[in-house]
């Protein structure tokens, strides 16, 4: 009876498996536009390059939002922006599956992959994802090893980095962080990725070639959600990493809104950590912007942050008070939708756009000081 009901359960399992397999061949059998999807294919890149952010999206039963699924609408209003200004790849700041899943055949990523950001100016354009903390949950190696099945995804390990020419052979050079283990118990692997950490932005630094480093990793150091807010663990052990080796921008998600930060580089010294105040603190869900729609900034002045974790997961709300002295809020709006990143040799802009709008919501921009 036992070995009955076991091979029911085997046949099932091959039932279930065999569909998915079969379309996903046949995607990349029929369609060319994969064929030429390789690891790192940015490497004979000569020129600016220009990237969509989006983070926490791999949700397809989120509320909806004028019947639509939320990261519908994202997807959409990356494309229309793509279809003015072309992309390179695309970035992903983790939580890049819901529910927990350990399998490479998940439904909720093939439904992603070769449907959801299928479309014209997003099709087969390379992504390079980071690990959240709702992809580690059972087992992170799938989102690892998912390349086998999409050959648009590029995670190569747990976490990783590359450069690329923006021109005259000056280079951005880009990491990848895993959070789960940063915020892990186990010390050893801890330690590991922060000396490897260390070692990558010593060689960049070291470089005169690369003028611009950018390290993406899923947790914020500074939030100003309502669910989360700060990350104390990351202000105490990465931000000092960060600073000393000159990073310019730190690209996040994890925090289900938008919002941009401003740590300051006071001559030439680190903020003293200050640990998020323990606090009721008043929360909106409507656009917080200081200053102006608009901020322009100096190469060195200060290192900046992203916070890109409105990708389709349910919205959090913005706390403008949450707040310290480490790190300034320039923007927050807790509506759905991405960033998009352009880098040369003189400069990086940042825009902010909300899903659905033409226009972005918020401009960043930073210049080199030559």
């Amino acid at each position: 009876m036992k070995v009955r009901e076991g091979l029911m359960l085997f046949l099932l399992f091959i039932i279930l498996l065999v569909p998915p397999i079969i379309v996903i061949i046949a995607e990349v059998s029929q369609d060319n536009s994969y064929s030429d999807i390789k690891k790192y294919p940015l490497a004979k890149n000569s020129g600016p390059i220009r990237f969509h952010l989006i983070g926490d999206f791999g949700d397809l039963e989120a509320p909806k939002t004028n019947n639509s699924e939320p990261v519908e609408l994202v997807s959409q209003t990356m494309e229309n922006q793509a279809k003015q200004r072309p992309i390179s790849f695309i970035i992903s700041a983790g939580d890049n599956v819901y529910p927990h899943s350990a399998s490479n055949f998940d439904q909720t990523l093939f439904k992603l992959m070769y449907k959801t950001f299928d479309i014209q100016q997003l099709k087969g354009k390379p992504w390079f994802a980071v690990l959240g903390n709702h992809d580690c949950v059972v087992d992170s190696e799938f989102e690892i090893n998912a390349d086998e099945l999409y050959p648009m995804w590029n995670m190569p390990t747990h976490y990783y980095n590359f450069s690329i020419n923006i021109g005259n052979e000056k280079l951005v050079g880009l990491t990848f962080l895993d959070g789960c283990i940063l915020l892990g118990n186990d010390q050893k692997k801890i330690d590991e990725q922060y000396q490897w950490l260390k070692q990558v932005l010593s060689d960049q630094e070291n470089d005169s070639n690369t003028i611009w480093k950018i390290v993406t990793v899923h947790m914020p150091m500074w939030s100003p959600g309502e669910y989360h807010g700060d990350n104390e663990v990351l202000k105490l052990y990465l931000y000092p990493i960060l600073f000393q080796y000159n990073v310019d921008l730190v690209l996040t998600g994890h925090e289900h809104l938008m919002a941009h930060y401003v740590s300051l580089n006071v001559n030439g010294k680190p903020q003293t950590y200050e640990p998020l105040p323990s606090q009721n603190y008043s929360c909106t869900s409507d656009e917080i912007v200081f200053y102006n729609d608009a901020s322009d900034w100096i190469q060195g002045e200060a290192m900046h942050e992203v916070v890109q974790g409105a990708g389709g997961r349910e919205l959090y709300k913005v706390c403008p008070e949450k707040v310290t002295s480490m790190a300034d809020l320039l923007y927050a709006w807790s509506n759905y939708g991405f960033t998009e990143i352009y880098v040369d040799t003189e400069k990086i802009h940042i825009y902010y756009f909300v899903a659905g709008n033409e226009l972005p919501s918020y401009t960043v921009r930073i210049f080199t000081s030559s």
